[in-house]
């Protein structure tokens, strides 16, 4: 039997890449299954974790493939396609199509926001099937009857507008690289929008700029530890969940009374490293509480 020219289980070759990831370029394969996620309304900061659990990877391998230019086999751009009951040819048009333009679908008296993504303009349509007509400056989607309305166009893909939530936004300041990477990957992964620091005054220049929802800071940074820093964040915002750090009791850096009274005095969250990632995001998730 003549096999394939093209192995399901090859790697995807779309070796043209395009600007934008975080590092370097994307890969059309990126480019393609970032623009699947966004239509599909998966916030940003999941897109990942997301693509982790539909592909059964690691957080990080999935970070790599979705924001920056590592290999996509076929299957996997399928995989990903099919979560959202699109097919591969869709995932791989749709990715560098037209902006999807807003619309509303008119079902019996609801009308329901919608994206959609246009095909040529519709010469015919089956009853039944859904066509997108443009009224004033609105785009409407309706049946198309038995035949098709002048001017109304065909819908390769129509998506539901949810009512996605904004990602709390967590500052994370350590200066040991490491601690602070791991912490803001387990944040992610939690569904936060988390930044790292490594040095007081650029967290405190980003708080003069936008404050956060939320903060996790280490006691001790370089040589002083982050009293004054942690006073001002409270001063202008009394209610935003703090979280301290500190890992130096034993060495003698952090002493337990000052770190005592940080706490009562600024309303703060303590955790004592070696720090339990989960236990860290579960507390911030119940600070923030119901949304």
């Amino acid at each position: 039997m003549r096999k394939s020219a093209v192995d399901d289980h090859s790697p995807f070759d779309m070796t043209s890449s395009k600007p934008g990831a975080d590092d370097g370029e994307q890969s059309l394969a990126a480019i393609c299954v970032r623009a699947l996620l966004d239509r599909h309304e998966v916030p940003r900061h999941k897109h990942s974790t997301l693509t982790a659990d539909v592909l059964g990877l690691s957080y990080s391998h999935a970070h790599r493939k979705v924001q920056k230019d590592s290999t996509w086999s076929l299957e996997e751009l399928k995989r990903m396609a099919e979560f959202f009951g699109e097919t591969l040819a869709q995932l791989v048009s749709l990715g560098e199509a037209e902006a999807p333009r807003s619309a509303v679908l008119l079902a019996g008296s609801a009308r329901v926001p919608c994206r959609i993504w246009l095909e040529q303009e519709a010469k015919s349509a089956l009853p039944g099937s859904l066509v997108a007509i443009a009224v004033g400056s609105e785009w409407v989607v309706m049946p198309a009857g038995d035949n098709a309305p002048p001017h109304a166009f065909d819908i390769r893909l129509l998506v539901l507008q949810g009512d996605a939530q904004t990602a709390r936004r967590i500052a994370v300041l350590d200066d040991k690289r490491d601690t602070t990477d791991s912490l803001v990957e387990a944040l992610v992964a939690s569904g936060f929008e988390a930044t790292p620091f490594y040095a007081a005054q650029d967290l405190a220049d980003a708080v003069r700029a936008r404050p956060f929802d939320g903060y996790l800071i280490d006691w001790i940074i370089g040589n002083q530890d982050s009293r004054e820093l942690i006073a001002g964040i409270r001063e202008s915002d009394l209610q935003c969940p703090i979280g301290l750090l500190t890992g130096e009791f034993d060495t003698g850096r952090a002493q337990a009374n000052e770190v005592a009274d940080a706490v009562r005095r600024y309303k703060l969250m303590f955790f004592e490293k070696p720090l339990r990632l989960p236990i860290i995001s579960a507390q911030l998730t119940q600070a923030f509480g119901p949304r």
